[in-house]
């Protein structure tokens, strides 16, 4: 057993492991308090020794909030549940490790691969045709 601790700078007092792949990876979440009652919950990764909240890796601009990751599989997807800021609504959704660009351009021959998940583009679009949906029928409604 490893004890894999609890993430720095987040102020949080509990942690949880959800999934392990082969590449050493571990998913789970942390928070304060109970696990069935944290608040507020923080989806991580922990790897290479060291947890990253996986909120830091999302573009901040989503709308969403990364509460708890249960699942990683060998290519580094992590299967996530994340809260819409905006209505309270909780939504399942795969982050796909995507190759990082020096200057947006070229590509990583010669460098150290590395990857940050961001949420797949079939996932966007799901969550965006949602958000249109749910406002229609909001719009209709009153």
């Amino acid at each position: 057993m490893h004890d894999l601790g609890v993430p720095a700078g987040l102020g949080d007092d509990n942690s949880e492991a959800n999934s392990l792949n082969d590449n050493g990876q571990v998913v789970g979440d942390s928070g304060v308090g109970f696990i069935e009652s944290y608040a507020p919950d923080h989806a991580l990764l922990w790897e290479n020794g060291g947890w990253t909240d996986l909120n830091t890796l999302i573009p901040s601009n989503t709308g969403y909030y990364l509460i708890v990751a249960f699942d990683v599989n060998a290519r580094g997807q992590i299967v996530v549940c994340a809260v819409n800021v905006s209505t309270g609504n909780i939504h399942a959704a795969l982050l796909s490790p995507q190759p990082l660009n020096i200057n947006g351009s070229g590509s990583l021959a010669g460098l150290p691969h590395r990857v940050a998940p961001t949420l797949a583009e079939n996932a966007q679009q799901i969550l965006m045709r949602a958000r249109a949906m749910k406002s229609r029928i909001g719009k209709t409604s009153h």
